[in-house]
């Protein structure tokens, strides 16, 4: 990394990116409160009842899996 230049290179492959100092990203919005809470093995225990439902057909994206996400904002 030199300067606002940040440099990947792979397989032969040289990429230039350009960076943005810290400071001036933008602020993350403030995420919701939370709607509540469920115990993590009880859910785990659901969603792998379930996971062998999703479709694994390709002409259908939408039902070929199973996400899960959490958000933590820190600054």
């Amino acid at each position: 990394m030199a300067g606002t230049q940040f440099t990947v290179e792979a397989g032969g492959t040289r990429f230039g990116l350009s960076t943005l100092p810290y400071e001036e990203y933008p602020a993350l919005p403030v995420p919701p409160a939370p709607y509540g809470s469920v115990d993590a093995g009880a859910f785990a225990t659901a969603v792998g009842q379930v996971a062998l439902a999703a479709g694994r057909d390709d002409t259908l994206p939408v039902l070929t899996g199973v996400q899960l996400a959490t958000w933590t904002a820190t600054r």
